[in-house]
């Protein structure tokens, strides 16, 4: 209170609610606006699936590109990949060996022991010990 207003016996005036203000209250939904909120609903339930969708493609990708980071890193690592290499078997028949080689980089990947079999199979013919007889004119 006042010290004014004490003096002169006469109280505080209390303040005046002013005659429009602003409240919050549920308002029922016309039909127009049932439709609006409906479509409004369906319209981002179908942005929700697209996201998914768009979601585990980018996951699928993410997996993919996190998997080929690995291989070369383990490449990096190792200084070399795995790789499908056609190759073929060259046999060495002054060491009996078998050179393992790639065919496109004509390396030899390994070398190892003919088999006896292997041996026998590439053999030559024997030459004949005997000189065969000249023609006679």
């Amino acid at each position: 209170m006042d010290d004014e207003n004490v003096k002169d016996g006469t109280s505080a005036a209390k303040p005046q609610k002013p005659s429009t203000w602003v409240e919050e209250r549920m308002v029922l939904f016309t039909p127009e606006q049932w439709l609006d909120f409906r479509k409004r609903v369906s319209e981002k339930l179908d942005a929700l699936d697209l996201h998914k969708a768009e979601r585990e493609s980018i996951l699928g990708r993410i997996r993919d590109d996190s998997a080929d980071l690995e291989r070369l890193m383990r490449a990096i690592k190792s200084g070399g990949e795995m790789r499908t290499i056609t190759v073929t078997e060259r046999p060495r028949f002054e060491t009996n060996t078998v050179d393992v080689v790639d065919l496109q980089a004509g390396e030899v990947i390994r070398t190892r022991a003919m088999t006896g079999d292997e041996r026998a199979a590439h053999a030559q013919v024997a030459l004949p010990l005997e000189v065969p007889p000249q023609p006679t004119s």
